[in-house]
């Protein structure tokens, strides 16, 4: 994440919290606030905000008060114990934010934050009741304000997703059209948002979550497995699963793996087994403006798979490329062979619902082949 930090009044630049944040990984602009001047101290963070358009800003005491006074869109707010009623003009939160706060702060009341809620119409579960001062230094806050980063961000790109999916029609499209970046971030977001709240009580959320990962494009996805499965079957490479499941999951596992010990032929087999997926995609539905890295799914493994593809020296040296890939399924013939094969998938899944699944067998005999 690329977080904007403001620090409170007399506090320093670099100091525990936004340390904190950037161990954990993420970009941090911390610029000095003038602690005489509130509306300088403003100015300052706007020219900031404005430059580097984080995804989250923090905000501490006196500097979650200056960003309540940014004009800073959708970007979504995290406020530690914020000092609203000393400073400012601004007695509103955004939505798409939160409040850390102790019961047990000497310096702001606690009473403010549940008051700045109350003017927004906001819930209550937007406050975290956390740590025993009003530093929030300590490992609990620290670590909650992290979560609350996270949190704050996701429901951010959620809602970029949702209304690219609602605008394009499913996933597939709204990663063509979203920042890539954004859109692999997005992604993740969801899964974890799904795993999360799949058996929890919060039905909105889980009804746009099931929506999301129910419209990504099922024939696309079909197809896709259906290049692996075909390719497998091509170049010898025994799997034990090709399966169409729920949501956006999809899988052709071989029952071995390209590793270290293998010879330079194989190598170059299971490299092409994994791009099938993304080239299969390629032969039935055209480029459609997407590049190869747009093609592979990134709600699975394909992606992770590519990635340790890329990083495989002995891999790399064959420079196997997406037409290469295209080349295995055998022109026209190969176009009709992988919808025959993603037909017969589709038709399980609707069948038996969760787990659709064909076997190595039956794609042989659609290919006009014989398992080794």
């Amino acid at each position: 994440m690329k977080i904007l930090f403001l620090h409170g009044w007399h506090s320093i630049v670099g100091g525990v919290k936004p340390t904190f944040l950037k161990n954990a990984g993420n970009e941090i602009i911390n610029p000095a606030l003038d602690d005489d001047d509130f509306d300088l101290a403003v100015h300052t963070a706007q020219a900031e905000y404005d430059q580097h358009q984080p995804d989250v800003i923090v905000g501490s005491s006196r500097g979650g008060a200056v960003a309540l006074n940014l004009d800073s869109g959708d970007t979504p707010l995290v406020l530690l114990c914020p000092a609203w009623r000393n400073w400012g003009t601004a007695k509103f939160l955004k939505t798409n934010s939160a409040i850390l706060h102790s019961r047990k702060d000497d310096v702001i009341p606690f009473t403010d934050s549940e008051e700045l809620l109350a003017n927004s119409g906001l819930p209550s579960e937007m406050l975290i009741e956390v740590g025993d001062d009003h530093r929030l230094a300590d490992p609990e806050p620290l670590k909650a304000m992290l979560d609350a980063c996270e949190r704050v961000l996701s429901g951010v790109l959620i809602r970029e997703m949702w209304t690219e999916v609602k605008q394009h029609g499913d996933l597939s499209s709204a990663a063509t059209n979203m920042d890539l970046d954004r859109y692999f971030k997005a992604c993740g977001t969801i899964r974890k948002a799904y795993s999360q709240n799949k058996k929890s009580g919060e039905t909105g959320l889980r009804r746009i979550l099931d929506t999301l990962l129910g419209c990504h494009d099922d024939w696309r996805i079909c197809c896709h497995e259906a290049g692996h499965a075909v390719v497998a079957v091509k170049l010898r490479i025994p799997v034990n699963k090709i399966t169409r499941g729920e949501g956006t999951f999809g899988e052709v596992q071989p029952i071995h793996d390209a590793s270290d010990n293998c010879d330079q032929k194989s190598l170059v087999r299971y490299q092409l087994f994994y791009a099938a997926g993304a080239a299969a995609e390629r032969i039935v539905f055209g480029t459609e403006k997407r590049t190869f890295d747009e093609l592979v799914d990134p709600l699975e493994g394909d992606r992770q798979q590519h990635e340790q593809l890329e990083s495989h020296e002995r891999l790399n040296a064959f420079g196997i490329d997406i037409e290469e890939t295209i080349a295995c399924f055998g022109g026209e013939d190969g176009k009709k062979i992988i919808e025959r094969v993603a037909a017969l998938l589709k038709e399980r899944r609707d069948k038996d619902g969760r787990k659709g699944q064909i076997t190595q067998e039956e794609v042989a005999e659609i290919i006009g082949d014989k398992l080794w």
